[in-house]
């Protein structure tokens, strides 16, 4: 069974410019993406966990 994803309420813009979002628009086209948001949302928060692994402390 699928687990409920709790509501999205927090809301961010941002902005890209011309060269950025013909990047974006011809990623989306060549991997067939309908949905930006959940893209978005993947790229941001796998790239954040990544940079806090990295981070997290060691002992050895």
């Amino acid at each position: 069974m699928k687990e409920k994803t709790p509501p999205r309420i927090h809301k961010t813009v941002v902005s890209f410019n011309d060269r950025e979002m013909a990047v974006i628009d011809h990623f989306c086209e060549k991997y067939n993406i309908k949905v930006r948001s959940r893209m978005y949302r993947e790229a941001i928060i796998g790239t954040i966990l990544r940079k806090l692994e990295e981070d997290h402390p060691r002992l050895f």
